[in-house]
């Protein structure tokens, strides 16, 4: 382009070719944006999705500045005012034109996982639950590898950095091992999916409580005391979990329930049934039940087993139910059995 200029307009001083480069690039630009994009826009804006319209208008300005940062290269490289200068200044203008294109990757990344997670389900390995972590990933993976190309921008030489960064990775592992194991044990969390949150959970048959928040580091539970616990995923990756909430959402509750050998088992289930299927907190789908499992010493044990859509309400059901059947058997004279020790004292006469 340069010759060209010289051979239409001789004598021109250099830097009058370098503006005239630049104003080129600039009128490319503004044809690129005016009419070829804006065509390719109206194209775009005709599909049934929405997500090719939002990409479109993201890369729309970032083409622009690229073009005109391109020609801001070559009108540097026309001065040649300095060496020195234009190799700082080409650098400058790679490393605007990185920073331009990671942050553009990044939008369209957050924005592709936002679509997907719009149209998946909760059983899906990219959903509502971890895309905080999955944009985090796809944010320190891009900063790594802007930083590693803009040093190579720079020529910088990479060995020394490497190196040291392979001894401080080796302290810092040993010293960070177990936020490490947290977050190795926080991308377990959401690959293998044991719980969502909102979902109620039993870790080791001791802690229990709603699923609130799901991090990096520790997820964590609301307890029926509405204590936080904030448990490291290290540990809820090697635990035994209960998830009361799935597959079903339905949550069932077993009440263990003795009567005496005498008790008219008929009407024991009848009345259990019907005590469970009046409270307005148990689903009648499915329906209450009883069931009779063994003799005891002097007992005849039985379940109640019944349903409720929400596991936080198994205590009020518990303790509903446990005062209503013992007012009935009360009512109805069925007894409830209890230990009981028989002492005998012999007459020594008898010896």
């Amino acid at each position: 382009m340069t010759d060209l200029i010289k051979n239409i307009i001789p004598n021109l001083p250099l830097w009058t070719i370098a503006l005239i480069a630049f104003v080129f690039y600039a009128i490319i630009a503004l044809i690129l944006k005016y009419f070829i994009l804006r065509f390719i826009g109206h194209l775009v804006n005709k599909s049934k999705n929405s997500i090719d319209d939002n990409i479109f208008d993201l890369i729309e300005n970032p083409i622009v500045e690229t073009i005109l940062i391109i020609g801001l290269i070559h009108a540097t490289s026309i001065l040649n005012y300095n060496p020195k200068f234009e190799n700082y200044s080409i650098k400058i203008f790679l490393t605007l034109l990185l920073l331009i294109w990671t942050t553009l990757i990044y939008k369209i990344c957050n924005l592709t996982i936002r679509y997907i997670i719009k149209f998946s389900t909760n059983h899906s390995i990219i959903n509502n639950d971890n895309q905080p972590l999955i944009i985090n990933l796809i944010k320190v993976l891009l900063l790594i590898i802007s930083l590693v190309l803009m040093l190579s921008t720079w020529e910088l030489d990479l060995t020394p950095l490497l190196a040291s960064a392979g001894i401080l990775s080796v302290i810092i592992g040993f010293a960070a091992k177990d936020t490490i194991a947290n977050f190795l044990g926080g991308i377990s969390v959401i690959i293998d999916k044991p719980y969502r949150i909102g979902d109620w959970i039993e870790l080791d048959q001791n802690d229990r409580g709603e699923v609130v928040d799901i991090g990096l580091r520790s997820t964590r539970i609301k307890t029926r005391d509405d204590v936080l616990i904030s448990i490291p995923n290290s540990i809820i990756s090697n635990a035994k979990i209960i998830n009361e909430s799935f597959p079903y959402h339905n949550y069932r509750l077993r009440i263990p329930i003795s009567v005496h050998f005498n008790a008219d088992l008929e009407l024991v289930e009848k009345e259990l049934t019907l005590l469970a299927e009046n409270n307005d907190k148990v689903l009648n789908d499915p329906f209450p039940r009883v069931r009779f499992r063994e003799f005891g010493t002097s007992t005849i044990n039985c379940e109640l087993l019944c349903w409720t859509n929400h596991p936080a309400d198994r205590g009020l059901i518990i303790h509903l139910l446990l005062k209503e059947i013992y007012l009935k058997f009360n009512e109805l004279g069925i007894d409830f059995p209890y230990q009981q020790l028989d002492v005998k004292i012999k007459n020594k006469e008898n010896f």
